[in-house]
């Protein structure tokens, strides 16, 4: 069967439940016409914290993806870690302007902002604190990962492997 790996809007930009619930149906139209394919959900976990906004669409993907789980059981849905400054402060933690990965030389939202420019302490916490966010959910513990802007380096993909990751797919070696 084919595999396919799903981003969409899962990565943090919906925060509003009406166009959630219009991503869902994107994805309940394409899952029902390619039943044999298996799907992997990358999702930020800025869905699962804090309260109001980008959390408020999570009311809305996690019992989706829920579903989706039992009706077909080979479905994954993996972590895709963009460094939303809100996401971060949420986490307990000083979140970073820089270094980005995008356009916004640090006066962004932080979508842009790159995990490998955080310590491996802090890192090690926010991937911890997001796989916790997924099993607090009712989410299976996630085993594909991708930061955004796909920005690794060896200590990332070090960290991946010790928590139990088995699909890495940040895969451009970024500082």
């Amino acid at each position: 069967a084919l595999h396919i790996v799903g981003y969409s809007n899962f990565e943090g930009f919906c925060s509003d439940p009406a166009h959630a619930r219009k991503i869902v149906a994107g994805f309940e139209k394409s899952t029902a016409r390619y039943r044999e394919v298996v799907w992997t959900h990358m999702f930020n976990p800025i869905h699962l914290v804090g309260q109001g906004g980008k959390r408020d669409s999570g009311d809305v993907f996690v019992p989706y993806l829920r579903s989706l789980m039992a009706r077909q059981p080979r479905t994954e849905v993996g972590i895709h870690l963009h460094m939303f400054l809100s996401f971060v402060k949420d986490l307990g933690m000083r979140p970073r302007k820089t270094p980005c990965g995008g356009e916004s030389g640090g006066k962004g939202d932080g979508y842009d902002v790159l995990l490998t420019g955080y310590s491996e302490r802090e890192r090690a916490e926010i991937v911890g604190k997001s796989v916790e966010s997924f099993l607090c959910a009712g989410l299976p513990r996630p085993t594909s990962f991708c930061a955004g802007y796909s920005a690794t380096d060896p200590a990332l993909q070090a960290l991946l492997d010790t928590m139990g990751f088995t699909t890495s797919f940040a895969a451009q070696v970024i500082p």
